[in-house]
């Protein structure tokens, strides 16, 4: 096993590979400022090298998505290049901006991570899975909750242990109980090792008159940890060299 690494770590109950979640692991990663206690703080002087999407499920817990240090950074520039499209329709009265209170400082109201990648990251798999369900005569709408509800209930377990808190599985159903046995398992053979977790993260950017950007934006990441991932894939496959 390679070295303990610096990672931001997001739960995932599904198998669903989307190609925003590493835009959501680099926002997180670009982050200058953490929560605590509801007041804002610096972040840390050490600095994620690396992030995962892990799937938790009755199935197992594995690795779904990884980015080392290079990808993550550049996951960072790119999704730096949305807020500046976010920010720009923002400005045109296109988007606005949720007034949540959990990302509310200084009397504004900062966007999401989520929220900005779901304004401008298509997802075509999404709106044929609604179809699909929709031709067999089921309510899509329903299904995503209820899916929801799911892994609200895997993070809340996740959580607890990672605080220390005592972990109770005596009553939860059986698709439970396998989910969190792998998740312990997984957790123990990667000596994960837990900093923040469910931590509100933010970035503020400051104009060229040097005054505080209200906008930028926010988010809640999973957990911040050291441990010790298998090594990302280094080498991409090569599609040009590969066709005829």
């Amino acid at each position: 096993m390679p070295d303990a690494q610096l990672t931001i770590l997001d739960w995932k109950t599904g198998t669903f590979v989307a190609p925003e979640h590493l835009l959501q692991l680099g926002g997180y990663a670009g982050a200058t400022l953490h929560q605590e206690d509801g007041v804002w703080h610096p972040w840390l002087e050490a600095r994620p090298t690396q992030a995962a999407v892990i799937h938790v499920g009755e199935d197992g817990c594995s690795v779904m998505q990884q980015a080392n240090q290079a990808e993550l950074e550049t996951a960072t520039t790119k999704f730096l290049e949305l807020v500046d499209v976010f920010e720009w329709l923002v400005a045109r009265g296109n988007v606005t901006v949720p007034e949540n209170e959990a990302y509310r400082t200084n009397g504004h109201y900062l966007p999401s991570v989520t929220y900005i990648l779901s304004h401008l990251m298509a997802k075509p798999k999404l709106l044929g899975w609604y179809a699909k369900m929709a031709k067999e005569g089921k309510d899509p709408n329903q299904i995503r909750d209820e899916k929801a509800a799911l892994g609200t209930r895997v993070h809340k377990l996740i959580l607890f242990y990672l605080e220390g808190k005592e972990v109770d599985i005596s009553d939860a159903p059986e698709w439970l109980v396998k989910a969190w046995m792998h998740f312990e398992r997984w957790a123990r053979q990667v000596q994960l090792n837990p900093v923040w977790t469910e931590t509100k993260v933010a970035r503020w950017r400051a104009d060229p008159q040097g005054r505080e950007d209200a906008l930028s934006y926010a988010g809640t990441l999973d957990c911040l940890a050291w441990c010790q991932l298998p090594d990302p894939v280094t080498e991409r496959p090569n599609k040009e060299a590969a066709r005829p």
